[in-house]
C-alpha cells in the first residue's frame, strides 16, 4: 500500500492513483514508452482494490 500524505483530503475515486502514476512518467522514473501498460495494470490493480465500488464499464485510463 501507498499513502500521499500530500494529498489527504476528499477527492474523487481514482483521482491518486492517476496523479501518482503520471507523476512517475512526468519525473522521468520510468520511460514513456512504457505508459500504457504500465497505466493499464495499475488501473487493473486500483479497480480490484477498490472492491467492487466502481465497475469496469465507468472507468479507464487514468489520467489528470
Amino acid at each position: 500500500m501507498l499513502l500521499d500524505w500530500a494529498f489527504v483530503g476528499p477527492g474523487a475515486i481514482g483521482e491518486d492513483v492517476a496523479n501518482l502514476t503520471l507523476d512517475t512518467f512526468f519525473d522521468g522514473l520510468i520511460d514513456i514508452a512504457l505508459l500504457e501498460d504500465v497505466t493499464a495494470v495499475i488501473g487493473d490493480k486500483y479497480r480490484h482494490g477498490l472492491g467492487g465500488v466502481v465497475d469496469g464499464q465507468r472507468s479507464g485510463t487514468p489520467s489528470c
